[in-house]
């Protein structure tokens, strides 16, 4: 038989009969005239970027879902909801995780389920509490604003935490002390890469033992430049890759 062991028992209880994490002077009524049992709330950790402000539970909105889904939402009179979580009401943990408005980690709130059962009893619908359930500052911890803390996908899918950064396809990604530094420089092979049946282009490098220009160019004239037409055509070759040079005319015994 294993016997669990539950860890900061006497922290909770002597902080059972205090508002903490809330201030002494927190209220912790809504404006529908429900409250907070602070009994059911044991401890708060708060860890939003940017945040320097005081911090308060903002609102908590209950669903119309058959399950009860309960919104908590944290932030000040500014920024009403800077962070939220999101629970059922019939199936409360005893850890609740917060995460900001870009779907990064911003804190976790300990409660006692059975305490914060209270909720089931609150009406459907918001709950709006005006600066009457403020935390205390020793819960909120200031993040550092400098860095990069997240990724944006195409999709608006945020990505956090341990990232790695491949650059394919002409893409070169490498550290510059404490900067990251991304070069597109483009990829010649990437079609040879990517097409299985891609044929290696041929380039005319001389006709008759004449190189091209220093531009490149081969220059192909017929007769006078003050012509109108000419005899000379060129066409593309797709299949071999390559061009069809041919002179249009008439045969001898047309003209005869």
């Amino acid at each position: 038989m294993v016997i669990g062991t539950e860890y900061g028992q006497e922290w909770r209880d002597s902080t059972k009969p205090t508002k903490y994490p809330f201030t002494d002077s927190a209220e912790l009524s809504a404006s529908t005239g429900r409250y907070i049992d602070h009994t059911s709330i044991y401890d708060a950790s708060f860890y939003i970027v940017n945040w320097v402000s005081r911090l308060y539970i903002t609102s908590i909105v209950i669903s119309s879902a058959a399950s009860k889904i309960v919104t908590i939402n944290i932030g000040d009179a500014e920024n009403l909801i800077i962070a939220s979580a999101e629970l059922s009401a019939s199936n409360i943990p005893s850890e609740i995780f917060f995460t900001d408005t870009s779907g990064r980690p911003a804190g976790i709130m300990i409660v006692d389920p059975i305490a914060f059962s209270f909720i089931q009893t609150w009406d459907i619908g918001e709950h709006i509490f005006e600066n009457t359930a403020e935390f205390v500052p020793f819960v909120i911890m200031h993040m550092p604003s400098n860095g990069v803390s997240s990724f944006k996908d195409e999709s608006n899918n945020i990505v956090s935490g341990e990232v790695w950064l491949v650059g394919e396809n002409g893409v070169v990604v490498r550290t510059e002390g404490k900067n990251i530094r991304v070069d597109v420089v483009g990829d010649p092979l990437f079609k040879r890469k990517v097409d299985s049946s891609f044929v290696t282009p041929r380039f005319i490098k001389t006709i008759n033992g004449i190189p091209p220009n220093e531009f490149g160019d081969f220059k192909i004239v017929s007769g006078s430049y003050m012509a109108g037409d000419t005899i000379l055509r060129v066409y593309p070759e797709p299949d071999v890759p390559g061009i069809r040079i041919e002179l249009v005319g008439q045969s001898l015994e047309t003209i005869v």
